[in-house]
């Protein structure tokens, strides 16, 4: 532990919640692409239909983020309390 400590290393479960959340970031960038582009096409088909209504959007991406980080953090902790040697020998 002292040599990740020295070598600037990030931890275990840091590093594993930020593997799981790069997927999650690249889905909600394509959502939200996509959200914009289906609001435009909506837009000439329905007079009072706002394209991008921003403080939804907002809300919903921080909604669905703090989601993610939440499950990203109880299946971390639940990783990151197996010891290895008894997961191999379970197999």
């Amino acid at each position: 532990m002292a040599a990740q400590d020295l070598s600037g290393a990030l931890p275990r479960g840091v590093a594993i919640i930020r593997k799981s959340l790069m997927p999650i970031t690249l889905g909600m960038a394509g959502g939200f692409a996509g959200a914009i582009a289906s609001g435009r096409y909506l837009e000439h088909l329905i007079v009072s239909a706002q394209p991008l209504d921003l403080p939804n959007c907002v809300t919903a991406a921080v909604f669905l983020l703090v989601a993610a980080v939440v499950a990203a953090w109880s299946a971390t902790a639940r990783i990151l309390t197996i010891d290895p040697v008894d997961a191999l020998r379970a197999e």
